[in-house]
C-alpha cells in the first residue's frame, strides 16, 4: 500500500512516497478520534490519483476517497468519475454536492470538499478551481462510532489509484485557503520535479 519515492506515479507528483490503493481491500484506518468528531463545518482535501475507470470493473463504481463512518462526511467518486462530497444532518438527511466535472485518468489533481452547517454553503473545487457551489440545509452533522478512513470507507467502495496529503479539518476553509493548498502542492511538485 505504501508506495516510496521512487515509484513512478508517486515520484511525478512530488512529494515523496504515497499510498496506494488496489480498489477492493486497501484503506487507511485513521481511528474513531474525538478529532474526526465534525459537527459544523468540514473541509476534506488531498491530492488523487486515478488508476482506472471505476466503471469498468464489476464493482460498485462509487468510490470512496476519504471521510469518516458511512453516514457522517464524506468525499467520494460516482458514477461517470464525478467528484461528490456529503454531509448526515441530525434529522438523518444527507446533503450531497455533485460536480459535472469528471475526474481524469492517470492525473494528479487536487480535490477539495467544503460544507458550511451555519450558512448551507457546500463547494467542491479541483486544482484550486470551484467546480461546484451548492445551498444546502444547515443544521449540525451527525456523529458516528465509526471510524475515519482513507481510500475507502467502510468495508466496500475503495479507491483504485493513489492518494497523498489528505487533510480534514474543522472548518469551511475559504477559496483562498483551498488555493493555498492546491498552489504549494504544485511548488512542492514542481522543485520536486527538477531533481
Amino acid at each position: 500500500m505504501w508506495k516510496p519515492p521512487t515509484d513512478p506515479a508517486c515520484k511525478e507528483l512530488g512529494f515523496g512516497g504515497c499510498l496506494g490503493f488496489n480498489g477492493t481491500t486497501d484503506s487507511v484506518n485513521l481511528g474513531n478520534s474525538s478529532s474526526f468528531d465534525i459537527r459544523k463545518e468540514l473541509t476534506i482535501a488531498g491530492w488523487f490519483y486515478l488508476a482506472i475507470d471505476p466503471d469498468t470493473d464489476a464493482n460498485n463504481n462509487y468510490r470512496n476517497m476519504a471521510g469518516k463512518g458511512y453516514d457522517p462526511y464524506g468525499l467520494s467518486l460516482e458514477q461517470d468519475r464525478k467528484i461528490t462530497g456529503s454531509v448526515w444532518m441530525i434529522g438523518g438527511t444527507r446533503q450531497k454536492t455533485d460536480t459535472t466535472y469528471l475526474l481524469p485518468i492517470g492525473e494528479w489533481h487536487h480535490v477539495a470538499y467544503t460544507y458550511n452547517g451555519t450558512t448551507g454553503e457546500a463547494k467542491i473545487y479541483v486544482d484550486g478551481e470551484e467546480k461546484q457551489r451548492d445551498l444546502k440545509s444547515t443544521g449540525t452533522f451527525v456523529t458516528s462510532a465509526g471510524s475515519a478512513y482513507i481510500g475507502k470507507i467502510q468495508a466496500t467502495y475503495g479507491w483504485p489509484g493513489m492518494i497523498d496529503e489528505v487533510s480534514i479539518y474543522k472548518e469551511a476553509l475559504t477559496v483562498s485557503q483551498i488555493q493555498h493548498l492546491y498552489t504549494q502542492g504544485v511548488l512542492r511538485r514542481e522543485v520536486s520535479l527538477r531533481f
